[in-house]
């Protein structure tokens, strides 16, 4: 009696579920064989500074005082546009 109880309660998977997981394991195995992986690695290429360690007295601030000027620059050419537009401006008035 007791295995007719063990027997009641197990699970049974039907046809259809059968199916139904065989079919998608191949639809799986399908796919995993026949997509594409890209080949080519997408990366940004970073160039390593000078470690600042190495460097001493002058040698230290240069690179600084290049990041300065640079910023300078770009500040210099945003206010000469910024005057030239406000040229025309007046110009137009």
């Amino acid at each position: 009696m007791n295995q007719r109880i063990r027997l009641a309660t197990t699970p049974r998977i039907s046809l259809r579920q059968a199916l139904c997981a065989a079919a998608l394991v191949g639809a799986g195995m399908f796919l995993g064989a026949n997509v594409t992986r890209p080949s080519d690695a997408w990366a940004q290429i970073v160039t390593t500074p000078q470690p600042q360690h190495m460097l001493s007295g002058g040698q230290l601030s240069l690179p600084i005082l290049q990041d300065i000027s640079a910023t300078l620059r770009q500040i210099d050419g945003r206010l000469s546009h910024l005057e030239d537009v406000a040229k025309q401006i007046a110009n137009k008035r």
